[in-house]
């Protein structure tokens, strides 16, 4: 009955491990058995030819190129990982077997050569897959190793072309830094032509205020003696108004006609 279960179970392992539905137990290893032949791994070949420069070749093309690599080497992982299981698992069952064949051998080997013949036969399949795994999974580190050397490279010739790329753009800035400085002192020299003829004018102005207030002032004097003027001419008027009556001595009379032109402003 135990070699019944365990043929029964190891036929079930190997359906499972052929069938195409079959998945590993990790969540995060997604991927199918292949073998070396069947692998698909893109290989980038960068090759350089002379006179060709590297400053002309655009810095996305090679993170693009990092990102492919990163990705490829993250299906490689997954694929070892795969395969890491599988060989443990086969480990384990090869384990199994090798233990009840040698418990059949010590109850006296009671099984029949047929049935040893037939454990035989599948643990040499499983030797063979094992044997299969390894060299795949060989393979596999073998081709991770070259892509982590091709990612270094790539790595060495985008750090080249920033510094080519800084070292242009260093001239460039210097002239900016030269110009800015240029711009700079005219503008200061600007500001303080501006300074000197705010002061200017300030004074300009000052010196009309000055003149404006000095001007004011004799106006106003001036029209102080006019409106004087004018009452004094309407006294003289009224004076003569009431006395024209009267006989006046001629020598008041004269003094009379000399003063009043002198009270009437000339227009």
């Amino acid at each position: 009955m135990a070699m019944s279960g365990l043929r029964s179970m190891s036929v079930q392992v190997r359906e499972s491990y052929k069938s195409k539905s079959y998945r590993p137990r990790t969540k995060a290893r997604t991927c199918e058995r292949r073998t070396v032949q069947s692998l698909n791994v893109p290989s980038m070949k960068v090759e350089y030819q002379y006179g060709t420069s590297l400053v002309g070749t655009s810095s996305e093309e090679f993170k693009s190129a990092r990102e492919k690599e990163k990705s490829e080497m993250r299906d490689l992982n997954a694929r070892l990982a795969h395969y890491i299981e599988v060989s443990r698992y086969n480990d384990a069952l090869n384990k199994n077997l090798v233990e009840e064949m040698e418990n059949l051998k010590a109850t006296g080997r009671r099984g029949s050569d047929s049935m040893k013949n037939m454990y035989e036969t599948e643990l040499e399949q499983l030797r063979r897959l094992l044997d299969e795994g390894e060299r795949e999974k060989a393979e596999l580190r073998r081709q991770m190793e070259e892509k982590e050397h091709q990612v270094e490279d790539l790595q060495a010739e985008y750090v080249v072309i920033e510094n080519v790329k800084e070292s242009r753009t260093g001239g460039h800035n210097a002239r900016l830094n030269r110009h800015n400085q240029d711009l700079q002192r005219e503008l200061h020299n600007l500001q303080r032509e501006y300074d000197k003829l705010l002061v200017e004018k300030d004074n300009e102005m000052n010196q009309l205020r000055t003149l404006l207030e000095n001007t004011l002032t004799d106006l106003q004097s001036i029209t102080d003696r006019n409106m004087s003027l004018q009452l004094e001419i309407m006294a003289y008027r009224k004076l003569l108004e009431n006395e024209e009556n009267r006989s006046f001595p001629p020598s008041l009379q004269n003094w009379h006609r000399r003063r009043l032109p002198l009270l009437i402003p000339q227009k």
